[in-house]
């Protein structure tokens, strides 16, 4: 028997197994869903994008800010909608629910008109800036609740309404899964760094009490994936744009597990091919535990993958 100090390890090297030999995809289905993040131009990939979704059969998909840049969208009539969204997110596998948040970029804008057009589009949906939804994990009894929030307004410490939503929220939760999304990082080592202190100290305590499994951001415009007690911080801010993610260190008891692109990478590459260095992520949600593989388009392949056990199991 290994000793304790080794059964975490243990434990994500069998998971990680499990996902490679499909073991995860049991009988009892699981739910998978694409993240954008940084997505607010006509990208050129979009196909690749879809091939990938639709290979994992994605239920939803997740738009984690900065929808339209440069300054958001003027009106529902903005001709943005169309060539940034609709005519560019034409497959099939987009024509499912995308849940949305907003970014920096998109408060620049008509706020407003984002939330409007949740009534105009069967697929967009952004009814209020924070919200909550909760699915049934297919064929089994447990349950994964996802937690939208406005980062943007909380970071500043003076939206105590949203605040108070949050710790009610996750603290009343019975879901067996809890995924809190965001645009801005709580700790990010790429260009932007960490947002504000406040969301390492006032939203950071209420994920790791409420055993979060995953907090979903961008705003910096690469890949990351950091841990800290138990709470994994998943960057996915690279669909439109890219940046070096080596430019800040992160605090002491933060363990960067991947970042991408390097400032070496980016400079090699990214300016001759700007695509190689652009990335989207694909989570599927499994009985035992989560997997998470950041992709890069046009045959670039897997980037990093990995997979995390329940911090909420009993």
């Amino acid at each position: 028997q290994p000793p304790p100090c080794c059964m975490p390890h243990l434990v994500r090297t069998v998971l990680l197994l499990l996902a490679l030999c499909g073991c995860l995809a049991t009988a009892s289905g699981s739910l998978n869903f694409l993240l954008l993040g940084d997505w607010g131009l006509p990208v050129k990939y979009a196909g690749d994008i879809a091939r990938q979704a639709t290979r994992a059969q994605t239920n939803f998909t997740i738009a984690i800010g900065d929808n339209f840049y440069p300054s958001g969208v003027t009106s529902i009539d903005d001709k943005q909608w169309q060539t940034t969204f609709e005519k560019i997110y034409t497959a099939p596998v987009y024509q499912s629910t995308w849940e949305v948040v907003l970014g920096n970029h998109d408060h620049k804008g008509n706020v407003t008109a984002q939330i409007a057009y949740t009534q105009r589009s069967a697929r967009w949906n952004f009814p209020s800036m924070y919200r909550t939804t909760t699915h049934a994990l297919p064929g089994t009894t447990q349950t994964v609740q996802f937690v939208y929030i406005d980062t943007q307004t909380l970071k500043t410490g003076t939206d105590v309404a949203q605040l108070n939503w949050i710790k009610a929220t996750l603290a009343n939760s019975t879901a067996d899964w809890i995924h809190v999304v965001g645009h801005h990082p709580v700790y990010s080592s790429g260009w932007h760094g960490p947002t504000t202190p406040f969301l390492e100290s006032a939203l950071r305590p209420l994920l790791e009490e409420a055993k979060v499994v995953a907090y979903w951001c961008g705003h910096d415009h690469g890949m990351q994936h950091s841990v800290k007690n138990g709470v994994n911080y998943f960057l996915v801010g690279n669909a439109a744009k890219f940046s070096a993610q080596d430019a800040h260190q992160l605090p002491s008891g933060v363990q960067q597990l991947f970042a991408w692109p390097t400032s070496s990478f980016q400079l090699a590459k990214c300016h001759v091919n700007v695509s190689v260095c652009n990335g989207y992520a694909i989570a599927e949600q499994g009985v035992q535990a989560l997997k998470l593989t950041y992709l890069r388009p046009n045959r670039s392949g897997i980037q990093y993958s990995v997979v995390v056990p329940n911090p909420r199991a009993k």
